[in-house]
């Protein structure tokens, strides 16, 4: 991948995160949403390096989930690497979720905790969260531990991470395709992006996502996959956002085309009024595997 001036060049590989379980002792663990994350490739070499960023969106649907289940959470923004609290058994290392959307608004707390990989009983390599966050059965603060597992996307096939502004910070929009996902995620009004959504009211919640269980069925193994609806709020431009974005990334892969360039704007298609809508590249390239 290249990148404009200003925009430095990413590490790492982009990733993809199933929640297997949530814990909030002395309760067992249980699971009752289907979460999906979706990270970009990191600012830094060394993950656990304070002050590493990754741009990262995090849906949450209630069980079972179908096209119009419902959002149990959904957020984006930038996820932060932050000094540990306090010593840790093998290596460890804390993050900050920055929730620059959120659907439960801007009320809730601080979204930071620590990760440690261990082995399960059934010998695969887990990351396990353990911090403190609200407990939406008591309304209180309280520990939880939430286990989860890494997806590999298929190697060589490529990837996005697009926003509705050049700072993470302030942006309304954001939009994800990595492997046999693909989600977009927004906040406020779409169709008038003119009118006050960051530091106002908090704005409507939309998102989209899509998946394939199947590998693209031609031009070998970089060919996208054929993306089906896993869920919507019914937002139309944002499911033609996401749509033309799966579009464009097969049309560049079938025609031998670059990516964008890291920092660069991209107008994929216009809203239902007719305006097109513009997009900034975080991240965009080929997984290696």
């Amino acid at each position: 991948m290249t990148s404009l001036p200003g925009w430095p060049l990413l590490h790492g590989i982009p990733t993809i995160q199933k929640r297997v379980s949530i814990a909030r002792p002395p309760s067992l663990p249980f699971e009752d949403s289907d979460v999906l994350v979706l990270s970009s490739r990191s600012t830094s070499l060394d993950l656990t390096s304070v002050g590493t960023e990754v741009l990262y969106l995090d849906l949450r649907l209630f069980l079972p989930v179908t096209e119009t289940t419902g959002i149990n959470w959904g957020f984006a923004g930038l996820r932060q690497t932050i000094p540990l609290v306090e010593e840790q058994e093998g290596p460890a290392v804390r993050y900050r979720w920055v929730h620059t959307i959120d659907s439960h608004g801007s009320g809730e707390p601080p979204d930071e905790g620590t990760m440690v990989r261990r082995i399960n009983e059934d010998g695969e390599e887990v990351e396990v969260e353990t911090g403190e966050g609200l407990n939406p059965d008591t309304g209180e603060m309280g520990i939880y531990e939430e286990v989860w597992q890494e997806q590999h996307a298929p190697s060589g096939t490529p990837f996005a991470f697009l926003m509705s502004s050049t700072n993470p910070n302030l942006s309304t929009r954001f939009m994800a395709v990595l492997g046999p996902h693909a989600m977009a995620l927004s906040q406020g009004d779409i169709e008038d992006e003119s009118s006050p959504a960051r530091g106002s009211a908090p704005g409507v919640f939309h998102a989209v996502r899509l998946r394939s269980d199947k590998p693209g069925s031609s031009r070998g193994e970089r060919a996208l996959p054929n993306y089906e609806p896993v869920f919507s709020t019914g937002c139309h431009t944002l499911d033609s956002q996401l749509a033309a974005l799966v579009d464009a990334l097969g049309e560049r892969q079938r025609g031998g085309k670059e990516l964008w360039q890291r920092g660069e704007s991209v107008v994929l298609t216009s809203n239902q009024q007719g305006k097109p809508l513009t997009w900034i590249v975080w991240d965009a390239g080929h997984v290696h595997g």
